[in-house]
Parts: structure tokens; sequence; C-alpha cells
């Protein structure tokens, strides 16, 4: 059995929600621990529209307060921009200004950092850059958990690789961690697929999905978990998530 701090989960919006036990995060953490919740939410932060700089802001941070025994990641997609107060700055801020998120409490966000995003998509964008710093990030990631030995990494890519240069998601193969279990298919892939993707209602939708889907995700992710073996390390791995094969 585990310990509640055994178990960290970092990400973006796909691993944000985690405050109430239907949640998934908070639901995964209650079946590895076999105890009740008590509103303490799991190691970690998601951010929504945050970058993946956030997410590894957020892991060094933990790591140095004690290495887990079970690490859970959601990747982001690469053309999300870095920001040290973890404002979720996506391209979707040319045309939607409601889409800037900021943590609850910043006082540091102006209309200004919008229009500066606004303008950095339309004149400065390089996709084939932001892949290849995405990637230089998960060649980092390998390295850490190299130094960590963290028992069980999963692996969660949120949204397909994108081409440079082409509008719109590729087929490509995504990135196979060398630790850990790399997920089949995206958590976008599933939540478009059951028409999730859309303004979540309390009480109904988290993390983009509706409150029996998490509990599933909980669920096949607990199994993983319990029946993960060291010989999985850098495999792909069908975990049916949403127990519907892909």
């Amino acid at each position: 059995m585990y310990q509640w701090d055994d178990i960290l989960i970092v990400g973006d919006s796909y691993a944000c929600s985690r405050h109430t036990p239907d949640h998934w995060p908070a639901a995964l953490a209650i079946k590895l621990t076999g105890r009740e919740y008590d509103k303490k939410k799991p190691r970690g932060e998601g951010f929504p529209g945050g970058a993946w700089w956030s997410t590894r802001k957020n892991l060094l941070k933990e790591l140095d307060v004690r290495v887990p025994k079970i690490l859970i990641i959601c990747h982001t997609n690469e053309d999300r921009l870095p920001s040290d107060h973890d404002y979720g700055l996506t391209s979707g801020c040319v045309h939607h200004e409601h889409l800037v998120w900021k943590p609850a409490g910043d006082t540091n966000y102006t209309s200004d950092i919008w229009k500066a995003t606004c303008s950095y998509f339309k004149y400065l964008y390089s996709p084939s850059y932001h892949l290849w710093a995405m990637e230089r990030w998960f060649i980092e990631l390998d390295s850490i958990l190299d130094e960590h030995e963290i028992p069980v990494v999963i692996h969660l890519h949120c949204f397909p690789k994108k081409t440079p240069g082409l509008p719109g998601p590729s087929n490509s193969t995504p990135w196979i961690f060398r630790n850990g279990v790399t997920s089949v298919g995206t958590l976008r892939d599933l939540s478009d697929r059951y028409g999730n993707n859309a303004v979540e209602t309390p009480g109904q939708f988290a993390n983009h999905f509706k409150i029996p889907e998490n509990l599933k995700i909980a669920d096949a992710l607990y199994d993983a978990i319990v029946n993960f073996k060291p010989e999985q390390n850098g495999t792909v791995q069908n975990l049916n998530l949403l127990r519907d094969p892909l």
C-alpha cells in the first residue's frame, strides 16, 4: 500500500482538477493508498494552457521535497509559451483573451501580456523551434528520471505532435520515453471522441472528461501501476484508459 506523498501527478489541464474524490488524480490516489479523502490534493499541479516549462518547474520542486514512488506526467503540446508565472499562453489567445489562464491570486497579469502573446504567435512563432525545445525537455526528463530512480513512471501525451510548417495535428509517432511506460494515443483523442472537450460544468466535467470517465481513467491507471513490471520501461502500452481500446 502506498502513502499519499508517494504519488506525484503533474501536467496541464488534463491533470488540473484534483480537489474532489471523483477527479481522476484524487480518485487514483485514494485507490492506491486506501485512505478516505480529506480534501488534501494529490502532490503536483496541472496548469491549464500551461507550457511544459511549468510542468518542469513543478516536477523539480516536488523532487526536491521528496522523490515519489509513482510519477504520472501529462505532456502538453509544444506551441505553448513558457511563463515563470505559469500563465496559460496558447495560440488560442489570438482569438480569445479569456483563454489566458492565470493562477488564483495572481496580481501580475495585465492585458498587455495577452497583446504580447498575440503578437508573438502572429509575427514570431516558429513551430520547428517549439518542437525542438520540447524534445530537448523530453531528453532532459529521461536524465532526471535516471538520477532519481522512480519505480513507476507513466507518461500520458495530451496532444498529437504537430509537423513543423504544416497546420493541424500529425500522425507522427509520439515521443517514447526510456524511463517509464508511454501510453498509446493521446488524451485529446479520447476527450474529442467522447465529446467532452467543451466548457466544463462543475460537478459534471473535470480534466476535459465527464466524471464517470474520470473514474475510469483512475481505475485504468491503478491497474497499470499495480501490474507494472520493470521490463515495461521504454515501451508503449495501451492502458485502455476508458476501458475502450483505441
